[in-house]
């Protein structure tokens, strides 16, 4: 799916890059040391990096709002806070950015084209070719202009309701039920060999995705689960009784598990663990949850900033392996994801093959 989508130059392989550059730059911010220069610089490259995904599409929305809570409120990998002048200056650079790719784009772009309908009629008399143009027209302010513009944006998004053949739901890109047929053509002409473009995420990738994400679920709750014997004494001051005190020196079901009046909270290592896993799962979750509360047309390429974060967490999965076990696992993963990539090279390249072969690459009922 990445790569057709780079061949393509489609903007969601922008929004992925852009999205990566700023969880990237935010790592980096929150490893400076506060009131230093290198802070600062972070600080600027950060809000940018956050800026520019917003600003290739609003679907890259999930990492800066990730990375603004984050810094905020001095999660994980934070000690503290950033303080609000850190957040400001952050915030003015992404937020700048956003504003001046406007400015130049209606600075350049000043000619009448197929979107006028969309514009207020004062604004329209200022787009040569327009035939609503006035050459004396002062036109709509700039800010005016571009909260109008972002207002046209969101509702042109949200109305988008219309039923394609190629629309697809959130809940069928993280199964890959569903993909996009770009191109299709007989080539060479009479030779009954076609050429297609067909877009499929790459099927070992999304179901590891897909199995890591439920694995590290279980992992989260069952980790959990020993945590909570913490509310038997944390609001009275109590200790637990003898009874629990005994289960718990005795319970070997979870090598995490101290024993009995050494605390009940998992070894700092794996809370560190779980609390990036958390980041994780909550970025593929809200990279999600637009589509999940809007009901907008939609379609698979939507799922790749959450699919990011979906690889990351089964990164983050598989490396909690023993040594050996990972190496093993790692040679499985890396296998799988290059021949499952060179079983459908074919839809990624536009290769010609017969109307079997295509075919028999339709492991799903919806790969039409």
């Amino acid at each position: 799916m990445h790569i057709t989508e780079s061949r393509l130059i489609l903007l969601d392989s922008q929004v992925l890059f852009t999205c990566v550059l700023a969880l990237y730059t935010a790592l980096c911010l929150w490893r400076t040391p506060p009131g230093t220069t290198k802070r600062y610089i972070w600080l600027v490259i950060a809000g940018l990096a956050s800026g520019a995904s917003i600003s290739v599409k609003w679907t890259g929305l999930a990492t800066p709002g990730l990375i603004a809570i984050v810094s905020f409120f001095g999660l994980h990998f934070l000690v503290e806070p950033l303080s609000l002048v850190e957040c400001g200056i952050a915030g003015a650079s992404g937020l700048g950015l956003y504003a001046a790719l406007f400015w130049l784009h209606l600075k350049v772009l000043n000619k009448s084209g197929p979107g006028d309908a969309f514009m207020p009629l004062e604004f329209q008399r200022t787009l040569i070719g327009s035939q609503f143009y006035d050459a004396a027209a002062r036109g709509m302010g700039f800010w005016r202009t571009l909260a109008e513009i972002n207002r046209v944006m969101f509702t042109s998004n949200r109305d988008i309701v219309d039923d394609h053949n190629w629309a697809s739901k959130w809940w069928q890109w993280v199964i890959n039920a569903r993909g996009i047929l770009y191109y299709t053509q007989e080539s060479p002409p009479g030779s009954g060999l076609f050429a297609q473009i067909y877009l499929i995420g790459n099927p070992f990738v999304i179901l590891l995705v897909l199995a890591t994400n439920c694995l590290f679920v279980a992992w989260l709750f069952y980790s959990l689960r020993y945590s909570v014997i913490q509310s038997v004494r944390a609001p009275t001051g109590h200790e637990p009784t003898a009874k629990t005190k005994a289960k718990l020196a005795t319970d070997t079901s979870c090598p995490n598990v101290p024993s009995a009046g050494t605390g009940y909270l998992p070894a700092p290592a794996e809370r560190s663990v779980l609390a990036t896993g958390v980041f994780l799962l909550f970025g593929w979750l809200t990279s999600l949850l637009p589509f999940v509360l809007v009901d907008r047309t939609s379609f698979l390429y939507h799922y790749l900033p959450a699919l990011m974060y979906g690889q990351l967490l089964a990164a983050l999965v598989v490396d909690q392996l023993p040594r050996r076990l990972r190496y093993f696992v790692c040679c499985l993963i890396v296998c799988g994801v290059l021949a499952a990539y060179l079983y459908w090279a074919p839809w990624v390249y536009a290769l010609p093959r017969s109307s079997d072969w295509h075919q028999s690459r339709r492991w799903m009922a919806r790969w039409n």
